[in-house]
């Protein structure tokens, strides 16, 4: 009903109804307010919103036919270990990814972690899913398993965090550092920048980012419900470019 509403009337450009929608919606999102330090001053907000996500929850893949077996059931590239310079441990990646059934409909979206397994020089994966459908996924992974050598486990090891500036205007100011250990793992979320990083840690969140602050999980979701309106504020947008055609008498 509302990609109808936003479709009906629409001119091409970003002047159509979705753009318009857009502009009055994106100044409601500013974590920034919750932020604020307790005596009210605006110089001592935090840098950076940590979330923790305890809705998500992480598979652990791992075994020397672990990246074939997962790229034969997922829609996108895996996300392999980068380079590493000089003495360092490879660079973790991080991809965004879906299940498919047999007749091609998604059954579970995941982001991917892709790691260096110390013990041995294979890679494995971690996989970030919602928490209600880890025992579904890791049945659906167990299926086409077979005689492949891969390991499936849960990882409660690690907890996962979001974490997002507090302000628009600190995506540029203080920018973080991926990095990966046995503890933890800081990386950008794959799917957009405007979902800032994913922390996967033992340790409390805040503590692992520099001007972290702990900060309150309806925010996280609205600015998320925030960025899937905007998807797709832009697909009715360019539907309606590509559909456009003047009145005519």
């Amino acid at each position: 009903m509302a990609a109808a509403a936003l479709l009906r009337g629409a001119a091409p450009g970003r002047g159509g109804p979705a753009w318009r929608w857009w502009l009055r919606a994106a100044p409601r999102c500013r974590l920034v307010h919750s932020f604020r330090s307790p005596g009210g001053d605006p110089t001592a907000a935090a840098t950076w919103a940590c979330f923790r996500l305890d809705g998500r929850t992480l598979l652990r893949v791992r075994g020397p036919d672990a990246a074939p077996f997962l790229l034969g059931l997922l829609t996108n590239e895996l996300p392999l270990p980068g380079p590493a310079a000089g003495g360092a441990p490879p660079l973790a990646r991080a991809g965004y990814a879906h299940f498919l059934n047999v007749q091609g409909r998604t059954l579970y979206d995941v982001i991917l972690y892709g790691l260096q397994e110390h013990s041995e020089e294979v890679s494995g994966f971690l996989l970030e899913c919602d928490s209600s459908v880890q025992g579904a996924l890791q049945k659906h992974l167990a299926l086409y398993r077979i005689r492949r050598k891969v390991t499936v486990e849960p990882h409660p090891e690690l907890r996962v965090w979001a974490v997002l500036p507090s302000s628009p205007e600190a995506y540029g100011n203080a920018p973080l550092q991926e990095s990966a250990g046995a503890a933890a793992i800081l990386i950008r979320d794959p799917r957009t920048a405007r979902m800032g990083w994913r922390l996967l840690t033992q340790d409390e969140g805040p503590a692992l980012v520099s001007g972290g602050r702990l900060g309150d999980l309806w925010d996280y979701h609205q600015h998320r419900y925030l960025q899937d309106g905007l998807a797709l504020a832009l697909a009715v947008e360019e539907l309606a470019v590509a559909t456009w055609k003047p009145w005519t008498a």
